[in-house]
């Protein structure tokens, strides 16, 4: 079965508003979906690893050339969208490094609905998807990075 990111509106946390998948910035964009505040290291380790392989790890990243980009996306459940600025403007707060508060987009939304349409099968794990421009996800893998899971991740078709 093939599956997508659904159609959902956030913003990141540098506070500009972010549709997916209209607003994926690159030809390939790896996606690092978390669901919890202690998988921020996981999500953190992914984003190393890939920026490692060539992937451009921010929007602002001055080697980014719309071919391929990581993305941090915290998923949260909808009963949190109105204390949504509070949330983000604590991790922005914390974080304070733009090139991060650009590739972090915050999404309150219906979880379970979110992984059904992405085929994530935990929540309990971070995700990393390989998305095409039109959201659809061309691999995934859940759990931690090592050097089997990247290569699954980035095994995806050329056009």
């Amino acid at each position: 079965m093939v599956h997508s990111l659904p159609q959902i509106d956030g913003r990141n946390l540098l506070g500009e508003k972010r549709r997916i998948p209209a607003d994926l910035p690159a030809e390939h964009t790896f996606v690092i979906a978390a669901f919890m505040q202690h998988q921020q290291a996981a999500v953190d380790r992914w984003i190393s690893a890939l920026a490692e392989r060539g992937v451009a790890d921010s929007p602002l990243d001055p080697t980014f050339t719309g071919k391929n980009i990581v993305l941090e996306f915290p998923v949260l459940g909808s009963k949190w969208s109105f204390v949504q600025r509070r949330i983000d403007g604590g991790m922005a707060a914390h974080i304070k490094i733009p090139r991060v508060l650009a590739r972090t987009w915050t999404f309150y939304t219906n979880v379970d609905n979110f992984c059904r349409t992405a085929g994530i099968t935990t929540k309990s794990q971070v995700s990393a998807m390989a998305l095409d421009k039109s959201g659809k996800i061309l691999s995934i893998v859940t759990g931690e990075v090592n050097e089997e899971r990247i290569i699954q991740l980035m095994d995806i078709p050329h056009e």
